[in-house]
């Protein structure tokens, strides 16, 4: 069973490890943070746009 754990956590590891990297991409190539975003980047607008309504059919295909 120790093994199974191990397992476990290297591929929780793994997909934490791609999530930063991909994040990291993300601002690197100009992602612009702060526009409709979470109140601690210093703003929140609340804004909806056809990419609004396709976020919860990528996160049904991820998950």
């Amino acid at each position: 069973m120790r093994t199974r754990e191990q397992k476990d956590l290297a591929g929780w590891l793994l997909l934490v490890l791609v999530g930063m990297f991909v994040t990291w991409l993300a601002v690197r190539s100009g992602a612009r943070l702060g526009t409709a975003s979470a109140p601690f980047l210093g703003r929140f607008r609340f804004e909806i746009s056809p990419l609004s309504l396709v976020a919860p059919i990528v996160a049904v295909v991820v998950l």
